[in-house]
């Protein structure tokens, strides 16, 4: 981890989205963590939320929104009574402390396997599958080749979408401030954005307008829950994560951009950093390229490979108006307040401690290992630092 040793005057300023007020612009970036036993929100996810608290805003990790949604193990749903109440003790905790938080909706597709679903394949916009030589873990954490999705009519796309807005309004059930659609990494929504995963001849194909089409309905649901000012969009233009990279990728993306922006939502948070993987399909785009993109009242969030400084640099420069960060908060909870008082910063736990399907690894993830281990900074070394 770099040395804390400058201000982060423009990190730590106030920032107005919509009517919320954010306390800083340090967002903490949607990282999935599988600590959800049985995918209902419990105590200790709780206290891993309530800890970061300190976040400008937090976004949740990946909350499926169908059970062939996810096939990750423990991932935390939304899409039953049950997991919004879990959610909810999870909102009021964050609220206590002053915090405000997204919901992260979220739908795999062809990134899925068919192991979860009790031999159902999974879904995507067309029967293409991901070539990979590291494949995809199945239910019993053994990796294994991806699938060939099956590709959804037309109906079951619209079934889908009845599903994200009955996540939607979970989601407002459960006390979130807000949710963000993820359109990024090569899940679902990404899957039929994109040229190389989306190859179908009918309305939510073929032309750029088309293949944004599913996106757009999604985005009808979602503000029907929430108003715009409380909805957030997550895009990844430059990665070849998940099978992702199209030819196309920087007309797709604008034109993404600039429909997101005509509906004047809270942000637009872009995926313009490279450590997911870069699809080298041509110089990749960059967070000023956006900036124009999308009306004042629509934020833009850089996230990926961010460190304090370079974050702060995006800040000054105008071309992000908040950064997102992942595993700066894996060790430091209260990340934002080790930053405004120069406190030193812990180094991330080791890998596995993130998430990982190794299923012997996985008995630790009902502990606090890698997760709720990590401490605010000691009050005895505060008042060292202060004397």
């Amino acid at each position: 981890m770099p040395a804390v040793g400058a201000p982060y005057a423009a990190l730590l300023s106030s920032l107005k989205v919509g009517d919320l007020t954010l306390k800083n612009r340090i967002i903490m970036s949607a990282m999935t963590r599988a600590r959800s036993i049985n995918n209902v929100p419990n105590d200790m996810n709780r206290a891993y939320y309530e800890q970061r608290a300190g976040a400008g805003l937090i976004i949740t990790e990946g909350v499926p929104i169908d059970k062939r949604g996810s096939a990750w193990t423990d991932v935390p749903g939304i899409y039953t009574e049950e997991m919004a109440e879990g959610w909810k003790r999870v909102t009021d905790g964050v609220h206590a402390k002053g915090g405000l938080i997204f919901a992260q909706l979220w739908h795999m597709g062809r990134q899925a396997h068919s192991s979860f679903f009790d031999g159902k394949l999974p879904v995507g916009p067309s029967p293409l599958k991901i070539e990979s030589p590291k494949g995809v873990p199945n239910a019993d954490g053994e990796f294994v080749p991806y699938e060939v999705p099956h590709a959804l009519t037309v109906d079951e796309i619209q079934e889908i979408v009845q599903q994200y807005k009955q996540a939607a309004l979970l989601a407002k059930a459960a006390g979130f401030d807000g949710i963000e659609m993820h359109a990024a990494n090569g899940y679902l929504v990404d899957q039929f954005l994109q040229s190389c995963s989306n190859q179908r001849t009918d309305e939510y194909g073929g032309s750029i307008e088309n293949r944004y089409r599913f996106l757009d309905q999604l985005m009808d649901v979602a503000l029907e829950a929430f108003p715009k000012e409380r909805v957030g969009v997550r895009i990844s233009p430059n990665t070849n994560f998940g099978g992702s990279g199209s030819p196309d990728f920087r007309e797709t993306f604008t034109y993404v951009a600039e429909q997101v922006g005509k509906r004047e939502v809270a942000y637009l948070q872009v995926l313009d950093g490279l450590a997911f993987g870069f699809h080298e399909l041509g110089e990749p785009m960059t967070l000023d390229e956006f900036r124009p993109l999308v009306s004042e009242k629509t934020k833009i969030f850089g996230n990926v490979g961010y460190t304090p400084e370079s974050g702060e640099e995006a800040i000054t420069s105008g071309v992000a108006d908040a950064i997102t960060y992942g595993r700066y908060f894996l060790s430091n909870p209260d990340f934002p307040e080790r930053l405004a008082n120069n406190w030193p910063l812990n180094e991330p736990p080791e890998h596995a401690a993130w998430f990982t399907p190794d299923l012997p690894n996985r008995e630790k993830y009902s502990t606090s290992w890698g997760y709720t281990e990590y401490l605010p900074y000691p009050e005895e070394a505060k008042q060292a630092a202060s004397a």
